[in-house]
């Protein structure tokens, strides 16, 4: 779970020594989870109680990311929390954390404070259930035959705005399909193996997403062509039932 420490830190001065800055990427911009090349699950292993999430060069005119203590978040983990990461280079990774509540945090970790997990392959029941969003997004895994997973989704766009709901202008959008999971992804779309985004396929006009188990999050990217104006089921789906 996320905390955040209520009130202003104090800067003491002379407390300690700011650490220089060390290279590292200089943001953490949302749609990266879906491009980067190189995510993997972890877990938050210390070596401290707390690992604090740590500002970028943006948001602090490049005097950051740096390991002292000027360079910390107020929002911050603790060990064991599960979240995945976009790795590169350099000692920092860009993180995403969703909580049981649905709130979300992404920023700069240490790369020694993690316990990076080794690309597996998923057995089939890990997928199996129920998954939400939000409010507007749900995804359904079902086992079908031997190794396939049938995938049933539904998503709306202005559901919950009144004015929208009077007007009868709320948009929605469905997945539905069969696949077979390949390591750790879950590909909808015909012709489609979910190698690249979905958006980079740009060829077809189906509908065409992909569903990728990080731990215990479903991180799901889309093609814009699942549903009506402006449905997307971009975002991190976390497990509601096993269905088991």
């Amino acid at each position: 779970m996320i905390r955040r420490i209520a009130g202003a830190l104090a800067l003491v001065v002379g407390l300690a020594m700011a650490a220089p800055a060390l290279a590292g990427p200089p943001d953490c911009l949302w749609n990266d989870m879906f491009d980067a090349p190189n995510v993997a699950a972890a877990k938050v292993a210390g070596p401290d109680v707390r690992t604090y999430f740590i500002k970028n060069g943006a948001e602090s005119n490049g005097a950051c990311p740096s390991s002292g203590e000027a360079c910390r978040e107020k929002s911050f983990l603790v060990r064991g929390d599960a979240i995945f990461v976009e790795m590169g280079e350099g000692p920092f990774v860009c993180a995403t954390f969703k909580s049981p509540k649905g709130i979300e945090t992404r920023g700069l970790l240490m790369l020694s404070s993690l316990d990076v997990s080794p690309a597996t392959t998923p057995d089939r029941n890990a997928f199996v259930g129920v998954w939400r969003r939000d409010r507007e997004a749900a995804i359904e895994l079902k086992p079908k035959g031997p190794n396939g997973l049938q995938v049933i989704g539904s998503a709306t766009w202005g559901a919950f705005d009144p004015g929208r709901v009077k007007r009868g202008a709320v948009n929605i959008g469905s997945i539905e399909a069969i696949s077979t999971p390949r390591g750790n992804v879950v590909a909808v779309g015909e012709k489609y193996d979910g190698v690249k985004p979905p958006s980079e396929t740009r060829d077809s006009y189906d509908c065409r997403a992909r569903l990728r188990l990080f731990g215990p999050y479903l991180v799901v990217d889309d093609n814009s062509n699942c549903g009506g104006n402006n449905v997307r089921f971009n975002g991190i789906y976390i497990r509601q039932t096993s269905g088991k």
